[in-house]
């Protein structure tokens, strides 16, 4: 596609093509909704939501009793399912419905709108800041092949924009469970129609659209929700990741997908993401996003370190200090859970001797002694979880990835002035002020902890990318973009 755009341009007058963030926010959550509950309760209620409170009514006035009131009845709901007097059925999210004399009220997280009769989708496209700043949409234009030069007027300005072949990306995911794919794409600006002197043509926005193998029910949406918000949290390094617009699809007989649903959730804080240009973006990652999308979301790993916003990042307190040393660690036994006997063979033969022996002793006291017994049980797994320590287990990521964090690491200690002789002890005062903080003894924190610390999360990173399989160098370009 090519555009020739012919301006005249006056002296003094500087021409240009303005770029505008384009809103892609959908229909207002201040939008109210009213209808009838279908979900089983006690009896059938009428509902109204403002955006925020959702207010159910009994639709039968004779049902309502003058004691209602003393009835302290509170319902917990993953799903509340109604219609609407518009005839869309409707799903809210996450409700606690709270007695309120004869009706009920609740916050629910949002909501789900759903058009003719559906309550299932098999397509799921996602749009907003944080698509944008992974996978950016200013790759559309194509800048070899364009000109934006307004020093020769009569040349006009030729923008020209990439084949789609050259844009959409598509592979595979395995996400909750359920294969799909997804499909990465770039909407394409408007056309110019009004020749003005600072016509804008719009920004294009990214599209991440996820096509699933089989239609997924809407009980499955907050969790491949959660899925992705782990996901593209860790990328930006920020807990709060929302999504401006998810539309709910499937394919129709020309295998083109339709909308069916839309989703609108409350964001109580309205926080802008921060250090945008610092998001590791898709082609760090590119093929092995599947790999990281899974690894992120395994129920034994421990990601609280991640800060709630930017502001975060800027300060250490103790209740951070002991997070980001459990999440080291639950990286660490995840990423590496026979570190020592890998290392040290030594300590494997050691225990699995250890292990054999008590093994022994248990088949040997199995129906003569059962309290003996529970103590060789208990010593046993003792000596199976037996592996590094805290401070050993730093050392082992600073001699595996001391060339991964060189340039990071020289930055820190530059900046908080660390001799030689106190670099050697940034691992032990890591350990140490975790301890004291563990056992309730108040310690100050020192430049070392601050080192650590920022240590610490910087090789929480490069053990999960390293894990997925990302190489080297773009793990290295990665930290680099992250931590600055």
């Amino acid at each position: 596609m090519v555009w020739m755009l012919f301006l005249v341009v006056k002296k003094n007058i500087r021409a240009k093509i303005e770029i505008i963030q384009s809103t892609i926010g959908g229909t207002p959550m201040s939008e109210i909704k009213n209808g009838t509950i279908i979900s089983e309760l006690d009896k059938e209620y009428n509902f109204s939501y403002d955006g925020e409170l959702l207010q159910l009514t009994p639709k039968n006035i004779e049902e309502v009793k003058s004691y209602d009131f003393l009835v302290d009845r509170r319902i917990e709901l993953d799903l509340l399912e109604g219609i609407t007097v518009a005839g869309e059925k409707i799903f809210f999210l996450k409700c606690e419905l709270i007695r309120n004399y004869s009706a009920y009220i609740a916050k629910p997280a949002g909501y789900i709108t759903f058009t003719n009769n559906e309550k299932s989708f098999c397509t799921m496209s996602l749009s907003g800041e944080i698509i944008n700043y992974f996978y950016r949409p200013n790759q559309i234009y194509d800048d070899v092949n364009s000109n934006y030069s307004f020093e020769h007027v009569n040349k006009g300005l030729m923008i020209q924009l990439k084949p789609l072949n050259e844009i959409i990306k598509e592979f595979e995911i395995d996400i909750c469970g359920q294969t799909a794919k997804v499909v990465l794409s770039i909407t394409a600006p408007g056309e110019p129609l009004a020749m003005k002197q600072h016509y804008s043509l719009g920004e294009p926005y990214s599209i991440l659209r996820i096509d699933f193998l089989q239609d997924i029910s809407v009980e499955m949406f907050a969790d491949i929700y959660l899925w992705l918000v782990n996901f593209f949290g860790f990328l930006n390094f920020q807990k709060h990741v929302t999504f401006n617009k998810i539309k709910l699809g499937r394919f129709n007989e020309e295998y083109k997908v339709e909308q069916v649903g839309e989703v609108y959730l409350v964001h109580k804080e309205q926080m802008q993401l921060g250090h945008v240009d610092r998001t590791i973006g898709f082609y760090f990652v590119e093929e092995r996003m599947n790999s990281l999308l899974n690894i992120l979301n395994a129920q034994k790993l421990n990601l609280l370190f991640i800060p709630k916003e930017p502001k975060d990042r800027k300060y250490i307190d103790p209740q951070k200090y002991i997070t980001c040393c459990t999440s080291f660690e639950s990286v660490f036994n995840f990423v590496f859970p026979k570190a020592k006997e890998e290392e040290k063979p030594e300590f494997a033969t050691a225990k699995n001797e250890l292990i054999a022996f008590l093994e022994q002793k248990d088949a040997e006291y199995k129906g003569n002694n059962g309290v003996l017994r529970k103590q060789f049980a208990s010593l046993r797994q003792i000596i199976e979880y037996a592996d590094y320590g805290l401070a050993e287990k730093f050392r082992y990521c600073e001699k595996k990835y001391s060339n991964v964090i060189i340039d990071f690491k020289t930055r820190i200690l530059q900046q908080l002035n660390i001799s030689n002789d106190e670099e050697k002890e940034i691992a032990t005062d890591f350990a140490t002020l975790r301890n004291c903080f563990t056992h309730s003894s108040m310690s100050a924190i020192q430049k070392t902890h601050i080192a650590a610390y920022s240590m610490a999360q910087c090789y929480i990173y490069v053990m999960i990318l390293d894990k997925a399989k990302v190489p080297e160098n773009s793990i290295t370009q990665a930290v680099n973009l992250l931590f600055v």
